[in-house]
């Protein structure tokens, strides 16, 4: 979600979830850091149940591991 609109829109907590996900799969340590502080859940899962660690260790992010 890009920046312009996620400070328009109020964030739901499937919406911090789903998030989560995203990056960890690319790696974005900081915005993932702050999701998790703001409530996201570390374990949450797309629609054929991978979660973020499984999206991280694919693509050998592992400062996100670290943080999941």
């Amino acid at each position: 979600m890009s920046e312009e609109v996620s400070e328009q829109v109020p964030w739901t907590k499937e919406m911090m979830d789903a998030e989560v996900i995203e990056c960890a799969r690319f790696g974005d340590v900081e915005d993932l850091k702050a999701l998790l502080t703001d409530g996201a859940d570390a374990n949450s899962f797309d629609e054929i149940g991978s979660t973020g660690m499984h999206k991280a260790a694919a693509n050998g992010e592992v400062e996100a591991m670290k943080v999941l």
